[in-house]
């Protein structure tokens, strides 16, 4: 990768949350040198999580998403009795409870877990 080399008296400018995000999609090559000068990554990483968790959360709490994920146990339940497992109604009850609350789960799973596998991949330092 080439360095970008900026004049001594060219040194950029400090970038807000908001313009990072937009500067990385419309002005890549400024933006990056300017994260690169001043780095910070907590604000971008929230809305990131955010984000990801509140798709997330729509999908699985959506009826569609619902019955997809529904039908996928199903499925699941279907093989499992081919080989001759046992599926018990409390067993069919407690996964239509989980089909219910997936969402929230997943989506509060990921705002948890995601910065705590970044942290412990910052310290491991590969």
């Amino acid at each position: 990768m080439t360095e970008v080399a900026l004049p001594a008296d060219q040194s950029p400018r400090p970038m807000g949350l908001v313009s990072r995000i937009f500067g990385v999609i419309f002005s890549p090559r400024a933006t990056y040198t300017a994260i690169a000068a001043r780095p910070t990554v907590v604000g971008v990483l929230a809305v990131t999580l955010l984000i990801s968790a509140g798709m997330t959360l729509w999908l699985l709490s959506s009826e569609a998403g619902q019955r997809a994920l529904g039908a996928q146990i199903e499925e699941s339940m279907r093989q499992a009795a081919e080989q001759g497992r046992e599926i018990t109604p409390q067993a069919r009850e407690f996964t239509a409870t989980i089909v219910k609350v997936l969402g929230i789960v997943a989506a509060v799973a990921q705002v948890v877990i995601a910065p705590a596998i970044l942290a412990l991949m910052s310290t491991l330092r590969f």
